[in-house]
């Protein structure tokens, strides 16, 4: 199992965004499932919308990835406990990420499992935290 980060289903998703690392993880999942927090759930959708509303996509486009979406073999986090709130915004402090983001860090390292992200300062920080990238 890995972290799926929310960065990986953009670029899939987002051809200007197009990214060969990104399609193996996706396609991965094929063989593989992934972990993914409780708020990849409101993050997946939001990124839609927002794209929707710049014109990088259409309604039909996001609703048809939602489909793809929801037969993908997605384990949810649930919403995490007080003392793993707290470990979050630590991580968060500590390497200059969002709280969205050490969040996906934040799992990966309570479950000893790798990470699928694109993200450049969610890379550096997994890799500074010992949790390793993701090979597909």
């Amino acid at each position: 199992m890995f972290v799926l980060d929310a960065s990986i289903v953009f670029a899939v998703f987002f051809k200007d965004e197009n990214s060969a690392y990104a399609d193996a993880v996706m396609n991965s999942l094929n063989i593989t499932p992934a972990f993914v927090p409780a708020m990849w759930h409101f993050e997946i959708p939001n990124v839609f919308i927002v794209g929707e509303r710049r014109k990088r996509c259409t309604r039909e486009q996001s609703d048809s990835f939602l489909a793809y979406l929801t037969i993908l073999p997605l384990v949810t986090e649930p919403v995490p406990a007080i003392y793993i709130l707290q470990a979050i915004i630590e991580l968060a402090r500590k390497h200059d990420l969002s709280a969205y983001d050490a969040t996906y860090l934040e799992l990966a390292i309570r479950n000893h499992i790798p990470l699928a992200s694109l993200d450049k300062p969610l890379n550096a920080a997994a890799v500074s935290e010992g949790v390793p990238h993701y090979q597909p």
